[in-house]
């Protein structure tokens, strides 16, 4: 790995009130700034002693570690505003709670740069209870080498893009949903996608105050599914099964969570977005039943 390949790399880190709970975000931190990887930490209306502990760690000496202040934007907003600093040929997006594999990242920019490609998704592992590795138990998800399995559960952090490819890529302004907004816009893009055969990532479930662990509002998913579904309308045929399919797991959330909502407002926006597009609109949403059907057939979750 050359030195140049090492700094063409930023990670963007959104930090909510995580102080005393830093221990997945050390795991790697020290490793990808002694690596002189640029880390963009935007510690997003903190009010505990992040920061502090952050500072006292040293993390901070680095020229290469870079904290943003912002006043609770929310991650998918905290997001666009690391976009706008970074300085990576190379970027990924991991949160403060998970733990992301740096020598992973590194060799998968080496084959990305290689095969020419501008977005790697890789594999990645669920952690399950505990609040770090070492009281976890961790499942192991198979990696996959096709969109449409991947596009089920996308998970932002297993991917590595290409920062040139994301100008005119902005996460949407809620805080659910918020990643698949940006999928749908990076996706209409048409990158080249190499599939890795190794995983980049360690997700961990059931963590207090996780965001996703939140009782949402139902105004946060309406928002990520008109926002995808703007993108939607003036996209490409080809792309549609995609998109279709991130609306439709959206829309499953906020029917399991508000039931009224998805019926009232939801359905509605659902079905004008439907009949809005090209004809072949319909074909494309029948596509993206028939990709949910299958992997609910074989037992699937990736």
């Amino acid at each position: 790995m050359s030195t140049s390949q090492v700094k063409n790399a930023t990670i963007i880190v959104p930090i909510k009130n995580m102080a005393g709970k830093l221990t997945n975000l050390e795991s790697w931190l020290s490793t990808a700034l002694q690596l002189e990887i640029e880390v963009i930490l935007i510690l997003d209306g903190c009010t505990d002693k992040t920061d502090d502990e952050l500072r006292l760690a040293g993390y901070y000496s680095y020229s290469n570690c870079i904290p943003i202040y912002t006043t609770d934007i929310g991650p998918g907003m905290a997001r666009n505003l690391g976009l706008q600093y970074a300085k990576g040929a190379w970027v990924c997006f991991w949160d403060s709670d998970d733990i992301g594999d740096v020598r992973q990242l590194l060799e998968g920019i080496a084959i990305l740069e290689k095969n020419n490609s501008q977005v790697g998704i890789g594999g990645y592992r669920v952690g399950l209870q505990g609040f770090d590795s070492s009281e976890a138990q961790i499942r192991y998800f198979p990696v996959y080498n096709s969109l449409d399995l991947v596009i089920l559960n996308p998970g932002i952090w297993r991917m590595i893009f290409n920062r040139s490819l994301l100008v005119n890529c902005k996460f949407g302004k809620s805080r659910m949903g918020e990643d698949q907004v940006f999928l749908a816009s990076a996706l209409t893009m048409s990158p080249k996608i190499w599939f890795f055969d190794f995983s980049l990532y360690t997700y961990f479930k059931g963590i207090p105050n996780q965001l996703t662990s939140f009782n949402i509002g139902k105004g946060e998913l309406l928002t990520s599914i008109s926002e995808i579904g703007s993108v939607l309308i003036e996209s490409k045929v080809e792309h549609r099964k995609y998109l279709y399919v991130m609306i439709l797991r959206l829309s499953l959330t906020l029917l399991r969570r508000h039931p009224f909502t998805f019926t009232q407002y939801a359905f509605p926006r659902f079905v004008r977005i439907l009949i809005k597009p090209r004809t072949n609109s319909i074909f494309s949403f029948i596509r993206a039943l028939v990709l949910i059907a299958r992997n609910i057939a074989i037992g699937g979750k990736n």
